[in-house]
């Protein structure tokens, strides 16, 4: 924040948040690209403030909302995450970068789960 001549804001505690900043377009080549999964979380936001999709669904306008998964992205995250059958994760970033932190969470945490109850299995 210094950089660009602000302080970081204030969340309710009054603590700094210096994550945070508003998009300013002099400033454009001090922010980093949006992920995949951050231009999509950013659009159902924003179809979310201008549209009621629940009612939309319960109306039978719409049957569903989802994010549509692009084939190479899969083929790309099968490939490093998934190389063989039966292994275990080898990449965990590239799931952080298609499903998003909390989902990534999951997935790791339940696979050291089963890598650590497997020699049991055996036994």
């Amino acid at each position: 924040f210094r950089e660009i001549g602000s302080d970081p804001p204030l969340n309710d505690e009054g603590e700094q948040v210096p994550a945070f900043r508003n998009f300013e377009l002099q400033l454009q080549g001090k922010f980093a690209p949006f992920s995949e999964v951050g231009m999509i979380r950013l659009i159902e936001r924003r179809l979310a403030e201008l549209l009621d999709l629940p009612e939309m669904i319960r109306q039978h306008v719409i049957s569903l909302r989802c994010a549509p998964a692009r084939y190479d992205s899969i083929v790309q995250l099968q490939k490093k995450w998934l190389p063989k059958p039966w292994s275990f994760p080898s990449e965990p970033e590239c799931v952080r970068e298609y499903f998003g932190e909390e989902i990534a969470f999951f997935f790791l945490r339940f696979s050291t789960l089963i890598q650590h109850l497997v020699p049991l299995a055996v036994v």
